[in-house]
């Protein structure tokens, strides 16, 4: 069997995983993602660099931030080096919200990734991230 199919095929079996764990929070895996990444670093991400990281136009994240922002979720603060550009930061409900969430996406890949050992796991995340490493460097 190809590779890119079982990639698809695993990807899809997350995917159902996340809709099934993230339904008590009333979060879709791509809102869940957003907020998550919104926490991640140091600096908050700009809305277009959510986009590029959850593969969607700056349309598509503009309308999920305004429904996370709907819910009290996040919080849009304009850059003090450029006013056109917004940094998505999760409010305080966000973030406890995010911390819900992140015990149950924990138990989601338990689950999935049951028949793997915690160095195979390693692995694969390594090997993921080679792939999307190669794959985002131009030609």
């Amino acid at each position: 069997m190809r590779t890119m199919y079982l990639l698809r095929q695993a990807q899809l079996a997350a995917k159902a995983r996340l809709d099934v764990c993230l339904a008590p929070f009333d979060l879709t895996p791509t809102q869940y993602a957003v907020l998550s990444l919104s926490a991640a670093g140091a600096e908050p991400p700009s809305s277009a660099e959510l986009a590029r990281h959850a593969g969607v136009s700056a349309q598509a994240m503009a309308e999920m931030i305004a429904a996370l922002d709907a819910k009290g979720l996040v919080r849009r603060d304009e850059s003090p080096l450029n006013r056109r550009i917004l940094h998505i930061r999760p409010t305080r409900r966000g973030a406890a919200l995010l911390v819900r969430c992140e015990a149950a996406v924990d138990a989601a890949e338990s689950e999935l990734f049951a028949g793997l050992g915690r160095a195979e796991v390693a692995t694969l995340r390594a090997l993921l991230r080679r792939v999307l490493a190669a794959e985002r460097q131009p030609a």
